[in-house]
C-alpha cells in the first residue's frame, strides 16, 4: 500500500499552477457565493445607521489633522456605530465560510473546483490517498500558518523538493497532478458521487 519509490518532481504541481487554480476557486467563490451569502448577512445584521454617508465619512477623515482627532473621529463614526464589529464579523463569517467550502471540495472530491481545472488532486503524502478528516482541519489551519509572514509559506511551494508548502507539511499533504485515470471537471464539483 505505501509506495517507498521516489517520485519525480514533475509528480507534484508546480506553485504557478497551484496559484492559478485558487485564483479561479476565489473568483468563483466571489461570484457564486458570496452575493447568496451577503444577502443572507444583510437581512440578519443590517448596516447601523449613521449620521454621515460614505463619500461624507472619507472628506471628513481626510480633514483630521492629527492622531488624536484621528482616533476620535474614528471611534465616533466607526467603532461607537457597530460598523466595525458587523465588518469584523462578516469577514470572519466569510473566512470560515470559505474554509468549510474548501473541506468539503477536498473531502469529496480531494479537489476544489480550480485544482480540477488544472487536473491537480491533494492527497496524502505517504500513501497518495484521500485526506482524512483531521489531515483537512491541519492543512485549513496551515493556510493560516504558511499566510502569516508575508505569505512566505506559500512561495516555499516553490523551493521544496516535493512542493510542498508549510500547510501541506503541517498536515503530512502533497498536491500531485492528477493520474490518467482521475480526469474529474469543474462541473463534477456540484454533483454529489455515488
Amino acid at each position: 500500500m505505501f509506495s517507498t519509490e521516489k517520485k519525480p518532481i514533475d509528480h507534484y504541481a508546480k506553485f504557478g499552477r497551484r496559484m492559478w487554480a485558487a485564483t479561479i476557486d476565489s473568483v468563483l467563490f466571489a461570484l457564486l457565493v458570496l452575493p447568496v451569502y451577503e444577502m443572507g448577512f444583510d437581512a440578519l445584521y443590517p448596516i447601523p445607521v449613521q449620521n454621515l454617508s460614505g463619500v461624507q465619512f472619507q472628506e471628513q477623515l481626510m480633514m483630521q489633522t492629527n492622531i488624536v482627532q484621528l482616533l476620535a473621529f474614528l471611534d465616533k463614526h466607526f467603532f461607537a456605530t457597530g460598523l466595525f464589529t458587523r465588518w469584523l464579523t462578516d469577514a470572519l463569517l466569510q473566512t470560515l465560510l470559505l474554509a468549510t467550502l474548501t473541506g468539503i471540495c477536498w473531502r469529496l472530491w480531494s479537489a476544489t473546483p480550480g485544482k480540477m481545472l488544472f487536473k491537480m488532486k491533494v492527497v496524502d503524502a505517504a500513501t497518495e490517498q484521500p485526506l482524512s478528516d483531521q489531515q483537512i482541519l491541519l492543512r485549513l489551519w496551515g493556510y493560516v500558518v504558511s499566510s502569516l509572514p508575508l505569505f512566505l509559506g506559500f512561495l516555499w511551494i516553490s523551493f521544496d523538493e516535493r512542493r510542498q508548502g508549510w500547510h501541506d507539511k503541517m498536515a503530512n499533504t502533497v498536491v500531485i497532478l492528477s493520474p490518467a485515470e482521475w480526469r474529474g471537471s469543474v462541473i463534477s464539483c456540484f454533483v454529489i458521487p455515488a
